[in-house]
C-alpha cells in the first residue's frame, strides 16, 4: 500500500498516483490506460476480465480455476486454458512500456506493479486512512473519502461477462463505495458548515438505488433537515417505512425511528436550521422511478442529451407521445431522474388527467403549482392569466424541471410551461401535439423482441423463460410488445409460480375474452385503450371500431371511406385525429394499420355497438370495391377476356385503372389486404360469390407476378364455403384459381386432382369460359408431367369450348398452349396455331398473349432450323414484354433465345443471357424459371 503525503497549502491528502497515474480502471467500465492517461484498446469482454481479476488479485498469483470460473461460470466448456492463454499473451503485449507485468506460474497467473496503478486499490487506500479520522472532526478525512469516490465511473467491473463470480466481485467493490458514501456524509456533516451541497445530491442518488439501506437514508434525513427541508427530510423516512413494509414485511430499525422522532421534536441536538426554507421550499415531486428500467435505450439517450446540453436561448419543451400502455409516464418520471441534478432549484410534477373525462384545469394546476414553488396562499391571484404570469415569474432565473404527465391538448398546456431559460418541461399524451412547439420529440413505439423479453424476464426470471422458451416467445407476441399487456402478464405469473407459460398462451388465443385476460383489478388494457375512445367524436368512434372489421394488415384512407360511406376528404380527417390520439398509426401517407391489442380493443366495441347487418355491410361493400378494382385491371391486363363481364355486379365503380404497370403496382401493394378481406368475407351472406370472384379477378395479375403461393390458403376456405353451400359456380371458379396455384408451384398431383372436380362444377354450372380455362390448365399440368398426348387432348377441347361459347380469347390461349407442346414434334401444326393464336391476340389487343405467341414461333423456327428468323421474333417478344412490363415472359424469352444462340454456336452469349435470367428469376422469386435457366447454364458450361 502507498503512503500518501499531505499538501499542506490545500489542506488534502494527494495520493502518489498523481505522479504514477492509475494504470488499471475497475470502478466503471474496465479499461488499461498508457502513460498519457489515454485508453488502451483491450479487445472483448473476456480479456478484460482476465485484466481485472488479476488487478484486483495484484501480487497474488490467480489459479487457472478462477480464471476459468469468472470467464465461463461454474460450466466452463471444454479447452479453456488456449484461451485464457491467449488472453494473456494479448494482455501481455498490452502491457508492454508500464509498469506492469504478468508472469506465469505452475498454478496460474501473477500481475506484479505498483498498487498505485489500480484504481480499486487506491479506493481502499484512501478509505482505510481515511477511516481513523471518522471519529473525530477531521476536514482530511472528508477530504480523502471525496477523492476516493471520484474515483468511480459508474457500476464496477462494467463489461465483463456475466457470471456468479463477476457478480460477487462486483458487489464487493459496490458495497465499499456505499459504506464510503456513508463514512464521506458522517464526516461531511460534522466538519462543515454550511453542509456542501453535493451531500444531499449524491446520498439521494445512492438512496434511489439501494431503496433497502437504511443508513443511507438516515442520513439523508440528516442531510435535509440540516438543509432547513424538514418536510422532505420525514418523506424520505415515509418512502422507506413503505419499502419495508411492503417488500420485506419489516418495520425500520430503532436508528432510523429514532432520527425521525427527534426530526418530528425539531430537536437542537440535530444541528441545522430546519426552518430556513420554509416559505419557498425547493420542490422534489417527480414520483418515484420504476426500480429496473427496461428498453428505450436511444430514446433515453436523445431525451437526456438535449436535457442537459447546457444553456439555451428559451425553456426547453420535451414531448413523449403514444397509444395508452407504452409507459409514457414511466419513460418520463425515468428520464426525469436520470437529469434532475441538473436542475437543483427543483422539480415539479403535475398529473393533468388528459385521458381521463375530466381533465385537469390549467387554472387548478398551477394553483398547486405555485404552493409547491412557496407561493402564499393569499398572494395566488383569481385569473388564469394571472397566475400563468406569476407561475412564470417564479421560475425566471431558476433551473426547474417541470414534468406535465397525460396532457389532452395543447390548449391545456398553454399556461403551464415556463418562460425562463434555465427550465425544462417534459410532457406526456396520447395526443401528438403537432401545435406544440416541442424542441424534442419522442413517440414511443411498442417494445423490441429483446425488450420484451428482458422485462418479461425481469417479473418471473430466468428458470421459467428457459423452460418454456416457445411459449415465452408466443406470450410475447400475444401481448404486442406493449410494456403494460407485458406487466400485468408478467405479475400474473409472478403470483402464480406454478403456472405454465404455455396455459396463459391458451388463455390469450380467445379474441373474445383476450382482452379480459390483459387485467387486474387496478389496471387494464382494456381500461386504458377505453380512455382514449370515450374522447373521439362519434364519427372518429365509429370509423375506429368498424374500420378494425376487415381483416388486413393496413388499409388506405380510400378503402376506409368505402367502408364507412363517407367523402374521401371527410374520412381523411377522421383517420389523421386518429392517429394524433394515438389510436392508429400512420407508416405512409394516407396508410393506417391499427397495433394487435388495440384492433382487439376495437372489435370488441364493435361487437358490443354495431349489430351484426353493420359489420357484414362493411366487408359486404369493402370487397365489392376491391372487385370492381380488380375488375378494371383484368379488363387492363387481358383486353377482350369475356371472365371480366362475367364476374359478380358491384354498386362501387372501384379505382380507375390506366395501364398495365399501374394495375400491376396496385396488385403488389394489395394482395395481402385484398385476400384477407376476401377470406373473411367468405363467410358472410351473400358475400360469398364477391369473394369468390375477387380472387378469380386476380388471376392474370398473379401469371406476371407469380405470387401463387399467396393464394393457396384463402383459396381453400372459399372453396371449401363453396362446397358446404353447394354453390357449383363458386366451386368450378376457387378450384380453377387453386388447382391453376398449385401447378404453379409443381404440386402436380393435388393440382390435378383439384382441377378435374373443378371442371365438373364449372361445367354443371354452365360457367362455360371459367370451364374452358380449367381444361387448358389440365392440359399444362400434363405436360408438365410429360404427357404430351394427354395435354393435346385438353387443348384441342379447349379449342372447341371456347369455338362453342365463342370466346376467342380462350381459342387463342387453347392454341398458344398447343404450339408450345406440338413445337418439337410436329413444328409445321405447331406454326399453324401458333399464327392462329397471333393474330388472335393482336386483335384482342393483348400483349402478354402477343409475347407468348412470339416466343412461341421463335421457338418454332429454332426447331426448323430458321435461326436468324429466330432471334427477330425473340427480339420482338423481348420489346414487347418491357414496354407492357410484363417481367415473367421476359424471363422465358431470355431462356429461349439462349437456345437459339447456342445453336448458332454463340455459346458466351448465350451464357450471359442466362445468367440475367437467373438473376431476375431470383429477384422475382420464380423458382421454376430460374431452375430451368442454371440447368441450361450447367450444360452450356460442360459444352465450353
Amino acid at each position: 500500500m502507498s503512503s500518501l503525503r499531505e499538501d499542506e497549502v490545500l489542506g488534502l491528502t494527494v495520493p502518489v498516483n498523481q505522479i504514477s497515474p492509475l494504470r488499471i480502471a475497475l470502478l466503471g467500465p474496465v479499461e488499461l490506460r498508457d502513460d498519457a492517461g489515454r485508453t488502451v484498446d483491450v479487445a472483448g469482454p473476456q480479456r478484460k476480465a482476465v485484466l481485472a481479476l488479476l488487478a484486483l488479485e495484484l501480487g497474488r498469483v490467480v489459479p487457472v480455476e478462477r480464471f476459468c470460473e469468472l470467464l465461463w461460470g461454474e460450466q466452463p466448456p471444454e479447452h479453456t486454458k488456449p484461451a485464457l492463454q491467449g488472453h494473456v499473451a494479448a494482455l501481455r503485449k498490452s502491457l508492454a512500456g508500464l509498469p506492469l507485468a504478468i508472469t506465469t506460474h505452475a498454478s496460474g497467473y501473477q500481475l506484479t506493479g505498483d498498487p498505485d496503478t489500480v484504481d480499486s486499490r487506491v479506493f481502499d487506500a484512501l478509505v482505510h486512512s481515511a477511516e481513523g479520522g471518522t471519529r473525530v472532526p477531521d476536514e482530511h478525512a472528508t477530504a480523502r473519502l471525496r477523492h476516493a469516490l471520484d474515483l468511480w465511473r459508474g457500476p464496477a467491473l462494467d463489461g465483463l461477462p456475466d457470471t456468479p463470480l463477476r457478480d460477487s466481485l462486483a458487489a464487493r467493490l459496490d458495497e465499499s463505495r456505499l459504506r464510503a458514501c456513508e463514512l464521506w456524509a458522517e464526516q461531511a456533516m460534522r466538519t462543515a458548515d454550511p453542509l456542501p451541497t453535493d451531500v444531499i445530491g449524491e446520498l439521494t442518488g445512492f438512496a434511489r438505488r439501494h431503496p433497502l439501506r437504511e443508513r443511507l437514508h438516515e442520513l439523508l434525513m440528516l442531510a435535509l433537515y440540516r438543509a432547513g427541508r424538514q418536510a422532505e427530510a420525514l418523506t424520505v423516512y415515509a418512502d422507506v417505512m413503505h419499502r419495508l413494509r411492503d417488500e420485506l414485511g419489516i418495520s425500520p430499525g430503532p436508528a432510523i425511528d429514532e432520527l425521525h422522532q427527534r426530526i418530528l421534536r425539531a430537536d437542537a441536538r440535530l444541528g441545522g436550521t430546519p426552518a430556513r426554507y420554509a416559505a419557498l421550499p425547493a420542490p422534489s415531486q417527480l414520483p418515484a422511478d420504476v426500480l429496473h428500467y427496461v428498453g428505450r435505450r436511444r430514446e433515453i439517450a436523445h431525451l437526456t442529451a438535449a436535457l442537459t446540453a447546457g444553456a439555451t436561448s428559451c425553456a426547453v419543451v420535451g414531448a413523449t407521445t403514444g397509444m395508452g400502455g407504452l409507459g409514457k409516464s414511466a419513460f418520463t418520471v425515468h428520464v426525469g431522474h436520470l437529469v434532475r441534478g441538473h436542475f437543483p432549484d427543483g422539480q415539479l410534477y403535475a398529473r393533468l388527467s388528459g385521458s381521463q373525462a375530466t381533465p385537469a384545469e390549467p387554472s387548478n394546476v398551477l394553483d398547486t403549482l405555485l404552493r409547491a414553488l412557496g407561493a402564499p396562499t393569499d398572494a395566488i391571484p383569481f385569473a388564469l392569466e394571472e397566475r400563468a404570469a406569476l407561475y412564470r415569474s417564479l421560475l425566471a432565473e431558476r433551473r426547474v424541471l417541470v414534468v406535465l404527465d397525460d396532457a389532452r391538448d395543447t390548449a391545456q398546456l398553454q399556461h403551464l410551461l415556463p418562460g425562463s431559460a434555465g427550465c425544462a418541461t417534459l410532457v406526456t399524451s396520447r395526443n401528438r401535439l403537432a401545435e406544440l412547439e416541442a424542441g424534442i420529440r419522442v413517440h414511443l413505439d411498442v417494445l423490441s423482441p429483446d425488450e420484451s423479453r428482458e422485462l418479461l424476464y425481469g417479473q418471473i426470471g430466468e428458470a421459467r423463460m428457459l423452460a418454456e422458451p416457445e411459449a415465452a416467445t408466443a406470450l410475447i407476441e400475444a401481448c404486442g410488445h406493449l410494456p403494460l399487456a407485458l406487466r400485468i402478464v408478467g405479475a400474473r405469473l409472478a403470483t402464480r409460480p406454478s403456472w405454465s407459460l404455455a396455459a396463459v398462451v391458451d388463455q390469450l388465443t380467445d379474441e373474445a375474452n383476450f382482452l379480459n385476460q390483459l387485467a387486474t383489478p387496478n389496471l387494464g388494457v382494456e381500461a386504458s385503450f377505453r380512455l382514449g375512445y370515450d374522447q373521439l367524436t362519434p364519427d372518429e368512434a365509429r370509423a375506429f371500431r368498424q374500420l378494425a372489421h376487415p381483416d388486413g394488415p393496413y388499409l388506405t384512407a380510400r378503402w376506409a371511406a368505402v367502408a364507412l360511406e363517407m367523402p374521401e376528404a371527410a374520412t381523411r380527417s377522421v383517420l389523421e385525429r386518429l392517429v394524433d390520439l394515438s389510436l392508429l398509426e400512420s407508416s405512409a401517407p394516407y396508410t393506417y394499420r391499427y397495433h394487435d391489442l388495440l384492433r382487439a380493443f376495437a372489435r370488441k366495441v364493435c361487437r358490443e355497438t354495431d349489430p351484426e347487418q353493420v359489420r357484414s355491410s362493411v366487408l359486404r361493400r369493402l370487397t365489392g370495391y376491391f372487385l370492381a378494382t380488380a375488375r378494371n385491371t383484368y379488363r387492363i391486363a387481358r383486353p377482350g377476356h369475356p371472365i371480366a363481364d362475367q364476374l359478380s355486379a358491384t354498386d362501387s365503380p372501384g379505382f380507375p385503372v390506366e395501364s398495365r404497370r399501374q394495375a400491376n403496382q396496385l396488385l403488389n401493394a394489395s394482395i395481402e389486404p385484398v385476400l384477407a378481406v376476401a377470406e373473411q368475407a367468405s363467410a358472410v351472406d351473400g358475400c360469398l360469390r364477391l369473394a369468390v370472384d375477387l380472387v378469380l379477378a386476380l388471376d392474370p395479375l398473379l401469371e406476371e407476378t407469380h405470387q401463387w403461393d399467396r393464394i393457396i390458403q384463402p383459396a381453400r376456405k372459399l372453396l371449401t364455403e363453396a362446397r358446404a353451400r353447394g354453390d357449383e359456380r363458386s366451386q368450378g371458379r376457387m378450384g380453377y384459381m387453386l388447382g391453376g396455384a398449385l401447378m404453379q408451384i409443381s404440386r402436380l398431383d393435388e393440382a390435378e386432382s383439384v382441377l378435374s372436380e373443378a371442371e365438373r362444377a364449372a361445367e354443371a354450372a354452365g360457367d362455360a369460359v371459367v370451364h374452358a380455362e380449367t381444361v387448358i390448365c389440365r392440359g399444362i399440368a400434363a405436360a408438365y408431367q410429360g404427357d404430351k398426348e394427354t395435354a393435346n387432348a385438353f387443348y384441342r377441347r379447349a379449342v372447341e369450348l371456347g369455338r362453342t361459347h365463342r370466346s376467342r380469347w380462350t381459342v387463342a390461349n387453347a392454341q398458344c398452349s398447343l404450339m408450345v407442346n406440338l413445337h418439337q414434334d410436329r413444328p409445321d401444326d405447331a406454326l399453324v396455331a401458333g399464327r392462329a393464336a397471333l393474330e388472335a391476340f393482336e386483335e384482342l389487343g393483348d400483349p402478354l398473349g402477343r409475347c407468348a405467341a412470339l416466343r412461341g414461333l421463335a421457338i418454332i423456327a429454332r426447331v426448323q432450323g430458321r435461326l436468324d428468323a429466330a432471334l427477330g421474333l425473340h427480339a420482338e417478344s423481348h420489346r414487347l414484354a418491357e414496354s407492357h412490363n410484363l417481367p415473367f415472359m421476359g424471363i422465358a424469352n431470355r431462356i429461349a433465345e439462349a437456345e437459339c444462340r447456342l445453336a448458332l454456336g454463340q455459346t458466351r452469349e448465350a451464357i450471359d443471357i442466362l445468367e440475367m435470367a437467373v438473376a431476375d428469376s431470383q429477384r422475382l422469386r420464380a423458382s421454376r424459371l430460374e431452375a430451368a435457366a442454371a440447368k441450361r447454364i450447367a450444360q452450356a458450361q460442360e459444352q465450353v
